[in-house]
């Protein structure tokens, strides 16, 4: 009988850990990856996230974006970032929302050691689920604080 009961618990065990993860759990995944692939100033793993049919405010879509990150990452060679979710809803089954605070430090590619910049940024994110991965079809960010020397 022990060995019954054993045999059904480590079943059991077996299937509760390979549940999928839910929405929520999968799209704070992909932006905890996203934070990893910005820090390590990897524009195309970055782009991974980024569906084509992005767009923003200003009409910039997929390839403009990728503009902007190189941009980004060729004046600054280190990207520090920490980020807290602010709120993640889910208006559609197959579409989420977040609002992001960023805050990002970057040292500049110039000789001054003291070429920093310092940025507090709200980032209100759309992903949309395509296929199996969540990717990123609209940002909007503002800039909340910032320190430049």
């Amino acid at each position: 009988m022990l060995k019954a009961v054993s045999l059904a618990l480590l079943v059991l065990g077996v299937v509760a850990c390979s549940r999928p993860e839910g929405p929520e759990a999968q799209v704070r995944r992909v932006i905890g990856a996203m934070q990893t692939a910005a820090q390590a100033r990897d524009t195309n793993d970055l782009l991974a996230f980024v569906s084509d049919r992005y767009k923003d405010p200003y009409d910039r879509g997929r390839e403009e974006l990728s503009r902007l990150l190189r941009g980004y990452f060729l004046a600054y060679r280190s990207v520090h970032l920490l980020t807290r979710v602010d709120s993640l809803e889910f208006p559609f089954e197959d579409e989420a929302r977040a609002t992001i605070l960023v805050g990002m430090a970057g040292a500049g590619s110039g000789p001054s050691s003291w070429d920093v910049a310092a940025d507090l940024y709200e980032i209100r994110v759309t992903f949309a689920l395509e296929g199996r991965d969540w990717k990123v079809t609209h940002a909007q960010w503002q800039r909340l604080a910032g320190v430049r020397p």
